[in-house]
């Protein structure tokens, strides 16, 4: 999965159980801005939202 070049305005966040530095560089060189590795804490999605919404 690729995001459009076209629509460089999408901000997708990608959420995985998998702490694998290489699927991590991986999933930011498809397109996402962030990946965050589950467990996560709600604290920490809103932060992430934040960062990639300004």
């Amino acid at each position: 999965m690729t995001i459009p070049i076209g629509k460089s305005n999408i901000k997708a966040i990608l959420a995985t159980g998998y702490a694998y530095k290489k699927e991590t560089i991986d999933a930011k060189s498809l397109g996402f801005k962030e990946v965050l590795i589950k467990p996560f804490t709600i604290e920490t999605l809103l932060s992430t939202l934040r960062e990639i919404s300004s």
